[in-house]
């Protein structure tokens, strides 16, 4: 599948679901940033502590070219470590479709219900 068109459908999924708009940028990152930390088997303490540094004011207008970094950071990770991103993409796309999700967080984050 192309970038542009998993990025179509995960996005409208995302607005739909979540009712997304562009000043819930924020809220999304701070997930990101939740998220990256899991991979890198940091406690929930410390992520909590970490997002509080966050100033949403600055992150609902990030920038292209640091997004990019993410992305090829991330497709790094996975060639390394000899996985598909596509693939589990667009696995966890077909696991969160069918989840219940949860009123926002302190942080506006939504996650699903267990």
């Amino acid at each position: 599948m192309e970038t542009n068109e998993l990025q179509r459908l995960i996005g409208e999924w995302g607005n739909s679901t979540f009712m997304s708009k562009k000043e819930d940028t924020h809220k999304i990152i701070l997930h990101l940033v939740e998220e990256v930390l899991e991979l890198a088997n940091v406690s929930k303490n410390t992520i909590k502590e970490i997002q509080k540094m966050v100033k949403p004011s600055i992150i609902n207008n990030p920038d292209p070219v640091e997004a990019a970094d993410v992305m090829m950071l991330l497709i790094h990770v996975a060639h390394v470590s000899g996985f598909s991103l596509e693939e589990e993409v667009l696995k966890k796309f077909e696991e969160c479709k069918q989840r219940v999700w949860k009123a926002p967080d302190d942080n506006g984050i939504i996650k699903h219900a267990e």
